[in-house]
């Protein structure tokens, strides 16, 4: 399990809830038989939902080609890095 500045480690339980995200867009998120499932939504509900998967990954987890940042994440906000460029990163927040 993912360990987070002295907290307890993340679970997949851990990315169920409501946020929204560095973007803007809302995220909700419900306990799958394969992970967490993700859904985003643009503000207002403007365009076509996203559906992505929280799944762990060995010690980690990813969602669609972002890597968890455990350094940077905590229960209240959980930052994603973007594996194609590595400057690139989302944030939930709760």
């Amino acid at each position: 399990l993912a360990a987070v500045g002295g907290m307890a480690p993340f679970e997949l339980s851990s990315f169920v809830g409501e946020f929204v995200d560095s973007l803007g867009n809302e995220v909700r998120t419900l306990a799958g038989p394969h992970g967490v499932q993700v859904f985003l939504a643009a503000p207002g509900g403007v365009g076509k939902e996203v559906q992505l998967l929280v799944k762990q990954v060995g010690s980690s987890f990813q969602c669609g080609h972002y890597d968890l940042d455990e350094a940077q994440s905590s229960p209240m906000r959980i930052v994603w890095r973007d594996k194609r460029w590595a400057d690139r990163f989302t944030a939930w927040e709760r």
